[in-house]
Protein backbone atom coordinates (compact mmCIF):
# COMPACT_ATOMS: atom_id res chain seq x y z
CA UNK A 1 0.00 0.00 0.00
CA UNK A 2 1.44 3.67 -0.96
CA UNK A 3 2.02 5.67 2.06
CA UNK A 4 -0.04 9.17 1.90
CA UNK A 5 1.77 12.42 0.25
CA UNK A 6 0.44 14.04 3.26
CA UNK A 7 2.55 11.35 5.55
CA UNK A 8 5.30 11.11 3.30
CA UNK A 9 5.95 15.24 3.27
CA UNK A 10 5.40 15.04 7.14
CA UNK A 11 8.10 12.48 7.15
CA UNK A 12 10.26 14.76 5.29
CA UNK A 13 9.75 17.39 6.92
CA UNK A 14 10.80 15.65 10.18
CA UNK A 15 14.14 14.26 8.67
CA UNK A 16 15.05 18.22 8.13
CA UNK A 17 14.56 18.63 11.54
CA UNK A 18 16.87 16.25 12.56
CA UNK A 19 13.70 14.01 14.12
CA UNK A 20 14.31 10.31 14.08
CA UNK A 21 11.03 8.69 12.61
CA UNK A 22 10.56 5.00 12.01
CA UNK A 23 11.84 3.59 9.20
CA UNK A 24 8.84 2.40 7.65
CA UNK A 25 8.13 6.12 7.45
CA UNK A 26 10.41 6.30 4.33
CA UNK A 27 9.09 3.18 3.15
CA UNK A 28 6.46 3.53 -0.21
CA UNK A 29 5.15 0.23 0.76
CA UNK A 30 4.98 -2.25 3.84
CA UNK A 31 6.85 -4.88 2.87
CA UNK A 32 8.79 -5.97 5.89
CA UNK A 33 11.40 -8.94 5.89
CA UNK A 34 11.18 -9.20 9.85
CA UNK A 35 7.95 -9.77 11.78
CA UNK A 36 7.53 -11.37 15.07
CA UNK A 37 4.12 -11.93 16.43
CA UNK A 38 4.25 -11.92 19.96
CA UNK A 39 1.55 -14.37 21.83
CA UNK A 40 1.21 -14.05 25.59
CA UNK A 41 0.15 -17.39 26.53
CA UNK A 42 1.95 -20.64 26.36
CA UNK A 43 2.38 -22.79 23.34
CA UNK A 44 -0.93 -24.99 22.72
CA UNK A 45 -3.58 -23.04 22.99
CA UNK A 46 -6.07 -20.71 20.48
CA UNK A 47 -4.02 -17.69 21.06
CA UNK A 48 -0.77 -19.64 19.87
CA UNK A 49 -2.19 -21.42 17.07
CA UNK A 50 -3.79 -18.05 15.51
CA UNK A 51 -0.27 -16.52 15.82
CA UNK A 52 1.54 -19.03 14.07
CA UNK A 53 -1.49 -18.91 11.48
CA UNK A 54 -0.64 -15.56 11.09
CA UNK A 55 3.09 -15.60 10.84
CA UNK A 56 3.07 -18.68 8.39
CA UNK A 57 0.38 -16.23 6.32
CA UNK A 58 2.56 -13.39 6.11
CA UNK A 59 5.67 -15.83 5.17
CA UNK A 60 3.80 -16.56 1.85
CA UNK A 61 5.84 -14.88 -1.24
CA UNK A 62 8.38 -13.03 0.82
CA UNK A 63 11.90 -13.98 2.24
CA UNK A 64 12.71 -13.10 6.04
CA UNK A 65 12.01 -14.26 9.59
CA UNK A 66 8.43 -14.30 10.46
CA UNK A 67 8.18 -15.62 13.69
CA UNK A 68 5.83 -16.24 16.97
CA UNK A 69 7.42 -15.22 20.14
CA UNK A 70 5.58 -16.56 23.58
CA UNK A 71 6.24 -14.37 25.91
CA UNK A 72 4.11 -15.75 28.91
CA UNK A 73 3.57 -14.56 32.47
CA UNK A 74 1.02 -12.44 34.56
CA UNK A 75 -1.92 -13.17 32.78
CA UNK A 76 -0.35 -11.84 29.41
CA UNK A 77 0.53 -8.68 30.54
CA UNK A 78 4.26 -9.41 29.94
CA UNK A 79 3.59 -10.03 26.15
CA UNK A 80 2.07 -6.97 26.01
CA UNK A 81 4.65 -5.30 28.16
CA UNK A 82 6.98 -6.43 24.72
CA UNK A 83 5.00 -5.03 22.16
CA UNK A 84 4.39 -1.90 24.17
CA UNK A 85 8.02 -1.33 24.44
CA UNK A 86 8.91 -2.20 20.43
CA UNK A 87 9.55 0.29 18.13
CA UNK A 88 6.63 0.91 15.98
CA UNK A 89 8.00 0.06 13.06
CA UNK A 90 5.31 -2.59 11.72
CA UNK A 91 7.60 -5.97 12.46
CA UNK A 92 6.06 -6.28 16.12
CA UNK A 93 2.53 -7.18 16.72
CA UNK A 94 0.46 -8.72 19.65
CA UNK A 95 -2.13 -11.05 19.43
CA UNK A 96 -3.99 -11.88 22.53
CA UNK A 97 -7.07 -12.84 24.05
CA UNK A 98 -9.72 -11.24 25.59
CA UNK A 99 -8.13 -11.22 29.37
CA UNK A 100 -5.94 -8.03 27.97
CA UNK A 101 -9.06 -6.01 28.58
CA UNK A 102 -8.60 -6.53 32.03
CA UNK A 103 -5.15 -6.29 32.86
CA UNK A 104 -5.32 -3.01 33.94
CA UNK A 105 -7.67 -3.64 36.58
CA UNK A 106 -5.81 -7.07 37.62
CA UNK A 107 -2.48 -5.41 37.77
CA UNK A 108 -2.72 -2.55 38.76
CA UNK A 109 0.89 -1.39 38.01
CA UNK A 110 1.43 -2.17 34.37
CA UNK A 111 4.70 -1.33 32.91
CA UNK A 112 2.58 0.40 30.05
CA UNK A 113 -0.26 2.72 29.37
CA UNK A 114 -3.12 0.50 27.81
CA UNK A 115 -4.83 3.63 25.87
CA UNK A 116 -0.79 4.99 24.74
CA UNK A 117 1.50 2.14 24.37
CA UNK A 118 -0.62 -0.01 22.36
CA UNK A 119 -2.59 0.19 19.46
CA UNK A 120 -6.11 -1.56 18.23
CA UNK A 121 -5.49 -3.07 14.83
CA UNK A 122 -8.48 -6.09 14.67
CA UNK A 123 -11.12 -8.05 16.49
CA UNK A 124 -9.89 -11.03 14.74
CA UNK A 125 -13.15 -12.97 15.79
CA UNK A 126 -15.19 -14.32 19.01
CA UNK A 127 -16.19 -17.58 20.44
CA UNK A 128 -19.30 -18.45 22.68
CA UNK A 129 -18.42 -19.72 26.55
CA UNK A 130 -19.94 -22.69 27.95
CA UNK A 131 -20.07 -23.61 31.25
CA UNK A 132 -19.29 -27.77 32.05
CA UNK A 133 -18.69 -29.96 34.28
CA UNK A 134 -18.25 -34.23 34.53
CA UNK A 135 -20.45 -36.58 32.67
CA UNK A 136 -20.23 -38.08 36.52
CA UNK A 137 -21.61 -34.56 38.10
CA UNK A 138 -24.33 -34.72 40.16
CA UNK A 139 -26.04 -32.03 38.40
CA UNK A 140 -27.95 -31.86 34.95
CA UNK A 141 -29.16 -28.66 34.42
CA UNK A 142 -28.32 -25.13 35.95
CA UNK A 143 -31.40 -25.02 38.17
CA UNK A 144 -29.82 -28.53 39.54
CA UNK A 145 -26.01 -27.26 39.74
CA UNK A 146 -28.08 -23.92 42.07
CA UNK A 147 -29.75 -26.53 44.15
CA UNK A 148 -26.53 -28.79 44.76
CA UNK A 149 -24.14 -25.86 45.13
CA UNK A 150 -26.68 -24.17 48.12
CA UNK A 151 -26.92 -27.69 50.08
CA UNK A 152 -23.27 -27.95 50.12
CA UNK A 153 -22.64 -24.96 50.82
CA UNK A 154 -21.18 -23.34 47.32
CA UNK A 155 -19.17 -24.89 44.06
CA UNK A 156 -15.99 -24.12 42.43
CA UNK A 157 -14.79 -24.16 39.18
CA UNK A 158 -12.11 -23.29 36.81
CA UNK A 159 -11.03 -21.60 33.26
CA UNK A 160 -7.46 -20.14 32.03
CA UNK A 161 -6.46 -17.67 34.73
CA UNK A 162 -7.60 -15.64 37.25
CA UNK A 163 -9.79 -12.37 35.37
CA UNK A 164 -10.73 -14.31 32.41
CA UNK A 165 -13.89 -13.77 30.92
CA UNK A 166 -15.30 -16.65 31.97
CA UNK A 167 -14.79 -16.18 35.53
CA UNK A 168 -16.21 -12.56 35.74
CA UNK A 169 -19.19 -13.96 33.78
CA UNK A 170 -19.47 -16.78 36.41
CA UNK A 171 -18.62 -14.17 38.85
CA UNK A 172 -21.91 -12.00 38.11
CA UNK A 173 -24.06 -15.23 37.61
CA UNK A 174 -22.98 -16.56 40.87
CA UNK A 175 -23.98 -13.25 43.13
CA UNK A 176 -27.38 -13.33 41.13
CA UNK A 177 -28.25 -16.70 41.74
CA UNK A 178 -27.37 -16.20 45.42
CA UNK A 179 -24.84 -19.54 45.11
CA UNK A 180 -21.53 -19.12 46.42
CA UNK A 181 -18.89 -20.26 43.17
CA UNK A 182 -15.36 -19.91 44.43
CA UNK A 183 -12.82 -19.93 41.14
CA UNK A 184 -9.38 -22.02 41.57
CA UNK A 185 -6.65 -20.47 39.72
CA UNK A 186 -5.28 -22.08 37.20
CA UNK A 187 -1.95 -21.68 34.57
CA UNK A 188 -4.03 -22.37 31.59
CA UNK A 189 -7.50 -23.34 30.24
CA UNK A 190 -6.47 -27.10 29.29
CA UNK A 191 -5.60 -28.67 33.40
CA UNK A 192 -8.92 -26.42 34.57
CA UNK A 193 -10.70 -28.83 32.08
CA UNK A 194 -9.39 -31.61 32.83
CA UNK A 195 -9.81 -30.99 36.71
CA UNK A 196 -13.31 -30.76 36.02
CA UNK A 197 -13.79 -33.63 33.36
CA UNK A 198 -12.19 -35.76 36.25
CA UNK A 199 -14.78 -34.43 39.07
CA UNK A 200 -12.01 -32.39 41.28
CA UNK A 201 -13.80 -29.74 40.65
CA UNK A 202 -17.14 -29.04 40.41
CA UNK A 203 -17.13 -26.84 36.50
CA UNK A 204 -14.88 -25.58 33.59
CA UNK A 205 -15.67 -22.32 31.79
CA UNK A 206 -14.00 -21.76 28.45
CA UNK A 207 -14.70 -21.48 24.84
CA UNK A 208 -16.57 -23.88 23.13
CA UNK A 209 -13.42 -24.72 21.24
CA UNK A 210 -11.90 -25.90 24.09
CA UNK A 211 -14.49 -28.21 25.55
CA UNK A 212 -16.52 -29.03 22.18
CA UNK A 213 -14.52 -32.37 21.50
CA UNK A 214 -15.96 -33.26 25.39
CA UNK A 215 -18.92 -32.91 25.03
CA UNK A 216 -19.19 -34.62 21.87
CA UNK A 217 -17.82 -37.24 23.03
CA UNK A 218 -19.66 -37.48 26.61
CA UNK A 219 -16.97 -36.80 28.89
CA UNK A 220 -18.36 -33.56 29.65
CA UNK A 221 -21.63 -32.18 30.22
CA UNK A 222 -23.15 -28.79 29.00
CA UNK A 223 -25.38 -26.68 31.60
CA UNK A 224 -25.03 -23.62 30.11
CA UNK A 225 -23.82 -21.19 27.38
CA UNK A 226 -23.03 -17.59 27.35
CA UNK A 227 -23.85 -15.84 24.02
CA UNK A 228 -26.77 -14.49 22.89
CA UNK A 229 -28.22 -17.32 21.05
CA UNK A 230 -27.92 -20.69 21.41
CA UNK A 231 -24.97 -22.49 18.98
CA UNK A 232 -26.49 -25.07 16.21
CA UNK A 233 -24.20 -27.28 17.80
CA UNK A 234 -25.67 -27.05 21.32
CA UNK A 235 -29.20 -26.92 20.41
CA UNK A 236 -30.03 -28.17 23.53
CA UNK A 237 -28.33 -26.40 26.06
CA UNK A 238 -29.97 -22.64 27.69
CA UNK A 239 -28.12 -19.34 27.27
CA UNK A 240 -27.32 -17.15 30.64
CA UNK A 241 -29.84 -14.46 28.98
CA UNK A 242 -32.69 -17.29 28.89
CA UNK A 243 -32.07 -18.82 32.64
CA UNK A 244 -32.97 -14.98 33.69
CA UNK A 245 -29.16 -13.53 33.28
CA UNK A 246 -30.41 -10.94 30.75
CA UNK A 247 -27.44 -8.67 30.61
CA UNK A 248 -25.25 -11.16 30.00
CA UNK A 249 -24.01 -11.31 26.74
CA UNK A 250 -20.21 -12.53 26.62
CA UNK A 251 -18.26 -14.37 24.29
CA UNK A 252 -14.36 -15.00 24.31
CA UNK A 253 -12.21 -12.73 21.54
CA UNK A 254 -9.23 -12.53 19.86
CA UNK A 255 -7.62 -9.41 18.72
CA UNK A 256 -4.68 -8.02 17.38
CA UNK A 257 -3.17 -4.98 18.30
CA UNK A 258 0.64 -2.61 17.47
CA UNK A 259 3.11 -0.79 19.29
CA UNK A 260 2.04 3.07 20.12
CA UNK A 261 2.70 4.85 17.14
CA UNK A 262 2.48 2.75 14.51
CA UNK A 263 1.55 4.65 11.51
CA UNK A 264 -1.91 4.21 10.65
CA UNK A 265 -0.82 3.15 7.00
CA UNK A 266 1.46 0.82 8.25
CA UNK A 267 -1.61 -1.05 10.10
CA UNK A 268 -4.13 -0.33 7.10
CA UNK A 269 -1.67 -2.52 5.23
CA UNK A 270 -1.21 -5.44 7.71
CA UNK A 271 -4.70 -5.48 8.14
CA UNK A 272 -5.29 -6.12 4.34
CA UNK A 273 -2.26 -8.99 4.75
CA UNK A 274 -4.70 -10.28 7.17
CA UNK A 275 -7.72 -10.30 5.01
CA UNK A 276 -5.53 -12.28 2.40
CA UNK A 277 -4.45 -14.74 5.10
CA UNK A 278 -7.67 -15.36 6.68
CA UNK A 279 -9.17 -16.89 3.06
CA UNK A 280 -6.32 -19.52 2.99
CA UNK A 281 -7.20 -22.84 3.60
CA UNK A 282 -4.75 -23.85 6.24
CA UNK A 283 -6.38 -20.77 8.12
CA UNK A 284 -9.62 -22.18 7.67
CA UNK A 285 -8.75 -25.30 9.75
CA UNK A 286 -7.15 -23.48 12.48
CA UNK A 287 -10.57 -21.01 12.65
CA UNK A 288 -12.47 -24.46 12.40
CA UNK A 289 -10.93 -26.10 14.93
CA UNK A 290 -11.20 -23.17 17.63
CA UNK A 291 -15.04 -22.94 16.33
CA UNK A 292 -13.80 -18.93 15.98
CA UNK A 293 -17.03 -16.57 14.01
CA UNK A 294 -14.29 -14.12 11.73
CA UNK A 295 -15.00 -10.84 12.51
CA UNK A 296 -11.63 -8.62 11.30
CA UNK A 297 -12.80 -6.01 12.02
CA UNK A 298 -11.52 -2.34 11.16
CA UNK A 299 -8.92 -0.57 13.63
CA UNK A 300 -11.63 2.29 14.81
CA UNK A 301 -14.48 -0.18 15.53
CA UNK A 302 -11.86 -2.24 17.09
CA UNK A 303 -10.52 0.52 19.38
CA UNK A 304 -14.66 0.70 20.12
CA UNK A 305 -14.78 -2.59 20.90
CA UNK A 306 -12.15 -3.17 23.28
CA UNK A 307 -13.34 0.02 24.64
CA UNK A 308 -16.52 -1.15 26.06
CA UNK A 309 -15.07 -4.66 26.88
CA UNK A 310 -12.81 -2.66 29.13
CA UNK A 311 -15.20 -0.80 30.77
CA UNK A 312 -17.60 -3.22 31.00
CA UNK A 313 -15.70 -6.16 32.57
CA UNK A 314 -12.89 -4.16 34.46
CA UNK A 315 -16.14 -2.70 36.76
CA UNK A 316 -17.13 -6.21 37.12
CA UNK A 317 -13.49 -6.78 38.53
CA UNK A 318 -12.87 -3.52 40.51
CA UNK A 319 -16.58 -4.72 42.49
CA UNK A 320 -15.39 -8.09 43.43
CA UNK A 321 -11.91 -7.32 43.57
CA UNK A 322 -10.40 -9.76 41.36
CA UNK A 323 -7.08 -9.60 41.18
CA UNK A 324 -4.24 -11.57 38.64
CA UNK A 325 -3.64 -14.99 40.25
Amino acid sequence: MTISRRYMLAGSAAIAAGVAIPKVACAQTWNPSNVRVVVPFAAGGSVDALGRMVADGLKQGRNGTFVVENKTGASGSVGAATVAKSAPDGETWLLTFDIHAVLPTLIPNLPYDNDKDLVPVTLIGTSPMVFVTGAKSPFKTFQEMVAYGKSKGGLNYGSGSAGTLGHLTMTMISERAKVPMTHVNYRGGTPALNDALAGHIDGFIGSSSIVAQHIAAGTARPILQTSATRQAHLPNVPTAKELGFTDIDADAWWGIFAPGGTPRPVIEAFHAELEKIFTLPASRKVIDAYQIKVVLSKPDDFKAFFQREMNTWGKVARDHKITAG
